[in-house]
Formats: structure tokens, sequence, C-alpha cells
């Protein structure tokens, strides 16, 4: 895997295409368990692909993108709680990828944890607003807390 696949969308436009220190640690051994994850989920085999991601994460604990992928995984499985376990430990082990900041908020916004959902959808909202994920969990979101769609005074 070369040095590109680690890009992640960022935060700030200016820091979009950094690799933090703490990702520049993962293994070889790790990014070939990530990629054999990639792999196996483009043939829809997805037992697999969470085997090979959970060993990734097992020889690189810091590895935020793999822990990202179990999540989205876990998410699309509609395992939330696992899936917010999974993106919380992304987002703690590299602050800066927008996937990882914003994905818990989705989370939240499916266990029904509205309010809790929106701090954590404002950051990446208020450094991207153009993003493709943020607005419209926001939009999802709002309604439930104002449901003539006027938020109170």
């Amino acid at each position: 895997m070369c040095s590109s696949d680690l890009l992640e969308e960022r935060y700030d436009r200016d820091d979009e295409y950094t690799i933090s220190a703490s990702q520049l640690t993962v293994s070889d051994r790790a990014r070939r368990e990530y990629q054999k994850a990639v792999d196996r989920l483009e043939k829809y085999d997805v037992s697999r692909a969470v085997e090979h991601l959970r060993k990734a994460v097992e020889m690189a604990p810091q590895f935020a993108a793999a822990w990202n992928y179990l999540g989205t995984i876990a998410y699309h499985s509609g395992d939330y709680r696992q899936a917010e376990e999974h993106f919380r430990e992304a987002l703690e082990q590299d602050a800066g990828p927008y996937s990882p900041a914003v994905n818990p908020g989705g989370v939240l916004i499916s266990r029904g944890r509205i309010e809790a959902a929106l701090p954590l959808n404002d950051r990446p909202l208020q450094a991207r607003p153009d993003a493709p994920l943020a607005p419209p969990q926001l939009g999802h979101a709002y309604p439930s807390l104002h449901p003539l769609g006027v938020p109170a005074a």
C-alpha cells in the first residue's frame, strides 16, 4: 500500500493531504491486512473483510483507517453500538480525518441520540461546509429536535 492510500479528507483544506505521525507508524503487515479487507469487500465477503481489519488493528492499534472501516461495516450491518465504538477509536487514534470525525454523529442520529450528535457534526461542518456527510446528517436531525422546522429562539 502506498502512502497515498493513507490520505484522507481532513477537516482543514490546508491540512487535507497530510498524514499524521501515528499513521506513519502503521506496519506494512497491518497495511497488507487492510488491503486484503478491501479486496474481500470488493467480492462482498464482509466476514472475511472484518477478520482482516481486526488483524490490522491488532497489529497496529493506532490504524485509524482500519478502525473507521470496521465502524462503517458495523454501521451498515445495523450494529450501531459497535459502529460508534469503532468510529470513536478511529477518532482517538487520529483526530484529523473527516470521516471518523463525522461518523459518530451519524451513528448517534441512527440511535435516536440527536442532541448528542449535534456537537459531533458541528466541527466537521464548520471546517468543511461543502463536505458530503455532516450537512445531510444535520438536516436529518433538526426536524426531530424542531418538529415544526423552526428552532426555538
